[in-house]
């Protein structure tokens, strides 16, 4: 008798427990390769590995039928990749995909060397629709402030509010912010890599801002800090 009460308690411990780690997290096909998908996954959480989704095909009168079940490989940032597990359908760009996940994770913060390093921009995933995102990471990290210019602004144009271009920016920024003020090149650099960070969304890049548009010996980048360290509200 004492061990079924025993039984019963770690099955309501397990069943409470896992309600609440659990979550339905929804996002959007960017891009499909062979059926495989990239997810851009909404709000602060992101799946793990081997996470299901399902993505769904909306009718003319607004129902939404499902096309199959997908298998999380890799999560990068707010950006996931996943295998077809089974599929009735094929997947499209713009689809909306609800995946379910025991365990999310907040996503990690960009901007710390570590997730910068961890970023994987492997060929196929939504980064190689513009047909350059290597070149672009590229010049974002260049030496060469007119190279770095020129890609934060294409940066920030194709790939507004994206995660891991964020993080990238906030590292070269970091970098960058208290040196060279009388190369109008490298001021302009970091001016856009500030515009990068006011686009991401993310009110945990405020502190970072604050501190460069406070201690910066340049105008221009100090109105362009504070200017997007104000959108992140």
């Amino acid at each position: 008798m004492k061990s079924l009460k025993c039984l019963i308690i770690f099955f309501l411990f397990f069943t409470i427990s896992t309600a609440v780690t659990a979550a339905q997290l929804s996002g959007t096909v960017t891009n499909v390769s062979n059926l495989d998908v990239t997810i851009k996954v909404d709000g602060g959480l992101v799946p793990v590995k081997g996470d299901t989704l399902e993505i769904f095909f909306t009718l003319p009168d607004g129902e939404s039928l499902s096309i199959g079940t997908w298998v999380i490989t890799q999560v990068t940032g707010n950006i996931a990749q996943a295998s077809v597990k089974e599929n009735t359908g094929n997947p499209v760009t713009g689809q909306r995909a609800v995946i379910s996940s025991e365990n999310p994770s907040a996503m990690s913060v960009p901007g710390k060397k570590e997730d910068v390093a961890s970023a994987s921009f492997s060929t196929g995933s939504v980064y190689d629709q513009s047909g350059g995102i290597e070149q672009i990471i590229s010049q974002l990290r260049s030496s060469n402030p007119i190279q770095k210019r020129d890609g934060a602004k294409i940066a920030y144009r194709i790939f507004y509010g994206d995660a891991s271009i964020a993080a990238i920016a906030a590292e070269e920024l970091e970098k960058g912010y208290m040196i060279n003020h009388r190369d109008r090149h490298h001021v302009d650099a970091m001016a856009w890599l500030c515009n990068i960070l006011g686009a991401s969304n993310n009110k945990e890049y405020r502190p970072f801002l604050k501190k460069v548009y406070k201690n910066t010996k340049s105008d221009k980048i100090n109105d362009y800090a504070k200017k997007n360290y104000k959108l992140l509200k």
